[in-house]
């Protein structure tokens, strides 16, 4: 049997499994999550009163917010988010100006690091997967899903393996 790898590792630390392996399907608690751009908008149809389960492990910054439209936007939902944040005492919020790029904001501030399980809906989120983390991209629903009852369903993804054979020409690298 081959071992795990970093994925399946990681995956099966934050599910509770001693293994996990391709096509396997897991409940697993995200270290982070991560509501910027669209995810925004998921918490403003929050019922009046629900309250995250696990209110340190979400983050929420406005920076991700760009052009016309969303200025619009932000000015009508802004307001509620921060209503929100406030109840539901969040201490990772990044208003407008304090962000800038959130993906690299939080990488910088030591909010994803090698070995977490973060969750996010913006594309950005799969960055953390150099950093040895493991980004999940989740919609709506599995946001608030991992924000109000704390856990994603993870399919477990197949992995390909490249052997390189022989020397690299000098300047060339993986």
């Amino acid at each position: 049997a081959m071992g795990m790898t970093l994925v399946e590792k990681v995956i099966s630390q934050h599910c509770g499994k001693s293994a996990v392996g391709p096509g396997d399907t897991v409940l697993a608690e995200a270290d982070r999550v991560f509501c910027y751009g669209t995810a925004l908008e998921t918490l403003c149809l929050v019922p009046e009163g629900e309250m995250p389960l696990y209110p340190g492990r979400l983050v929420i910054a406005f920076d991700q917010w760009a052009g016309e439209s969303s200025i619009k936007e932000h000015h009508q939902i802004a307001p509620a988010i921060r209503r929100l944040i406030r109840a539901w005492r969040v201490d990772s919020f990044y208003d407008l100006g304090r962000g800038g790029i959130p993906a690299v904001g939080f990488a910088d501030s030591g909010l994803a690091r090698p070995g977490d399980l973060l969750a996010g809906a913006d594309r950005q989120t799969l960055m953390f997967g150099a950093l040895g983390a493991v980004p999940l991209l989740l919609g709506a629903r599995e946001i608030r899903r991992a924000v109000f009852e704390g856990e994603v369903e993870i399919l477990v993804p197949a992995t390909v393996r490249i052997d390189l054979e022989g020397d690299l020409q000098r300047w060339v690298g993986g």
